[in-house]
Order: structure tokens, then C-alpha cells, then sequence
């Protein structure tokens, strides 16, 4: 999870300063995750906002301490801030065929908006927008 919410973060360094109407996204494909096919729910949530919002039996620790989220203020990493500023949403993706218009149909997406740039309201307003929303009754989610 560690090297997860590293690599993720260090992807934020490539965007620029957030304008107005242009929201950036990063999607993280997560099919080799701890060699289950993409973890799930709580640790996506995990890397995005920390232990706070996981139920407590399913927060993971390094070396004793919980795994501090990307969009958490007092994560370590320097390109975790640079995230927490740039960075509207997180889309994790479990993708099985890399074939065209599968990040539209693929039932394993699960997208985190940054909630120090977004509103919920504000997320679900620019979700119904996303050029790669899930089919209707199919796809991801905005959690």
C-alpha cells in the first residue's frame, strides 16, 4: 500500500495548478495489487484518505503505524502534498482486457474525489460529466 500511494502521488508532480473548470484525474490501475486482483473498496479508501475513513479492522500498518492516505494532511511525502493540491480525483481500476472502451464497462472502478478541492456536491456534479463515466448500469463508482 505503501509503494501504491507513492507511485500515485508522484504522478500529481506531472499535473499543473488546478484552473478553473479543468479537473484532473489519476487512475491507478490495480490489478496487481497485493496479488488479488486489485485489492478492494477499503483499501482504496485507504490510500486516498487514510485509516480515518476505513473501518479499523481493515486499515493496514508499516513498521507500527497506520498507512497515511494521499489527500491527508500530514502524509510524508512531499508529492503527496503537491496530490492533495492538484489532484481532483482518484479513479482505481481493475481492468481484465486492456480492450477499447473497457474503463467505461469494466465493473471494477472505484473513483475518490479529493475533498479538499471538491464538495461532495461539487464531485458528483463534475462525475455526471466524466467522458469516461461507466455505461448506465454498468462500471464504477464515485464513492
Amino acid at each position: 500500500m505503501v509503494r501504491v500511494s507513492e507511485k500515485i502521488a508522484e504522478k500529481a508532480r506531472k499535473f499543473p495548478e488546478p484552473t478553473r473548470g479543468v479537473f484532473h484525474l489519476i487512475v491507478a490501475d490495480m490489478r496487481g495489487y497485493l496479488l488479488q486482483g486489485g485489492g478492494d473498496r477499503y483499501d482504496c479508501r485507504q490510500i486516498a484518505y487514510g485509516p480515518s475513513q476505513v473501518v479499523p479492522e481493515f486499515v493496514h500498518y508499516w513498521q507500527g503505524m497506520p498507512i497515511r492516505g494521499i489527500f491527508e494532511a500530514g502524509h510524508p511525502s512531499e508529492a503527496s502534498a503537491v496530490a492533495r493540491e492538484r489532484i481532483h480525483f482518484i479513479g482505481f481500476i481493475n481492468e481484465e482486457r486492456y480492450s477499447e472502451g473497457e474503463l467505461r464497462n469494466v465493473r471494477c472502478c472505484y473513483y475518490l474525489p479529493n475533498p479538499l478541492l471538491l464538495t461532495n456536491e461539487d464531485a458528483i456534479r463534475v462525475f455526471k460529466e466524466f467522458p469516461l463515466r461507466p455505461s448506465r448500469g454498468r462500471g464504477g463508482n464515485l464513492q
